[in-house]
């Protein structure tokens, strides 16, 4: 494609699947212990299952995988309780305790077989990161294999992470663990102060 042709092209609006704040591909979210992660996201899930807006941005409806890899079933039971997260047949959970050799790919496929996935959460990226720490060719490589995973099937995962204890509130994408080839790798970073 030249630039004329580029430059003549429709104007595609980027696949969203909350306007503004979730695109199709990866997204890291990142934020110290104990700063409701787990609770944000439970609340961006529930409005994707129930297609309903999220802090004002417009929700695309469909299925949510849940990957809780800190917490086993009874320690996470509460959480979805807690912030009054009625129960739905589209949000799924795979626990740690089920094992970590699932393969992400076959799980995608068995809800995409009947359904709509639109958002993988992985809470956390730490449990199942093959990466060599700060290497950053080998991060920049694990983020790129998400986003092909994310875009092949029109949806977002959303990587939750932990931040460094001394935090730069000047540069709050600094504050990320590993090296810049991690957050190169992603289409969209939050902080959670």
């Amino acid at each position: 494609m030249n630039d004329k042709e580029l430059h003549t092209m429709i104007n595609e609006k980027q696949d969203m699947v909350i306007d503004d704040l979730l695109p199709i591909g990866v997204v890291l979210l990142g934020a110290s212990e104990k700063t409701g992660k787990t609770f944000f996201v439970l609340q961006i899930s529930d409005a994707i299952v129930r297609n309903k807006p999220l802090l004002n941005f417009n929700v695309s409806e469909g299925e949510v995988l849940y990957l809780t890899l800190e917490d086993l079933k009874g320690s996470f039971q509460y959480r979805p309780k807690k912030i009054c997260f009625e129960p739905s047949k589209h949000m799924h959970f795979i626990f740690s305790s089920d094992g970590l050799s699932m393969n992400l790919t076959e799980e995608i496929a068995k809800i995409n077989k009947h359904n709509n996935l639109k958002l993988i959460v992985i809470d956390t990226l730490a449990k199942i990161s093959l990466a060599e720490v700060n290497n950053y060719q080998s991060e920049y490589d694990e983020m790129a294999n998400f986003h092909k995973l994310a875009t092949e099937n029109n949806l977002c995962i959303l990587l939750i992470t932990h931040i460094k204890k001394k935090i730069d509130y000047n540069h709050p994408f600094d504050n990320y663990y590993g090296t810049r080839g991690r957050t190169a790798g992603v289409d969209g970073m939050m902080v959670l102060f």
